[in-house]
């Protein structure tokens, strides 16, 4: 009953609590440029999500508007590098929401001991086709597995957030580059 001596409800109480969330997860990281500033918003909105699962199900509750001031400076970057409003909004909303799903699907996808049951199955794949799957039908396959040591969800994370970022540049004009 304390808490409510500095809350009307409980509702006001999870606002506050979505709004300091917020505030962590989509701080300004400083960068010079759009690109570099995207990737690295959308690496600390992964990476605290990742350290603090229990934020997610406060995310995902309604709550008020906030005004974010990374937001409109990453939307002006964007859109003083060429982007009309609409495509700099989808853009920074491409890469939010992509780390905020690839966090849930890494937390979801968890083994009881933290390891991640999708590098699990990358290694069991990868076992398979070195010892029976039939050679001929698979070479190519066999050539993507051998070649890479294990499935590193960080680094494919930064590949598709990479690939995210490059193809929204290609939609710059070149001088705008």
């Amino acid at each position: 009953m304390s808490l409510y001596t500095h809350f009307s409800n409980k509702e006001e109480l999870l606002d506050l609590m979505y709004s300091e969330v917020s505030r962590r997860l989509y701080a300004d990281t400083g960068h010079d440029t759009w690109q570099e500033e995207l990737l690295a918003l959308a690496h600390q909105v992964r990476r605290g999500l990742l350290e603090h699962p229990r934020w997610t199900p406060l995310l995902s509750r309604p709550a008020p508007p906030l005004a974010v001031a990374t937001r409109e400076r990453l939307l002006r970057m964007l859109t003083d590098s060429g982007m009309s409003p609409e495509m700099a909004l989808r853009t920074m909303s491409a890469a939010i929401l992509s780390a905020v799903g690839l966090a849930l699907v890494e937390l979801t996808f968890r083994e009881p001991d933290g390891e991640s049951s999708f590098g699990k199955r990358f290694d069991r794949l990868r076992t398979w086709f070195e010892n029976d799957v039939p050679q001929p039908e698979t070479a190519v396959t066999r050539a993507a597995l051998s070649s890479m040591a294990r499935l590193d969800l960080s680094e494919t994370f930064s590949f598709a957030m990479q690939s995210l970022v490059d193809g929204a540049t290609t939609r710059l004009t070149p001088r705008k580059r």
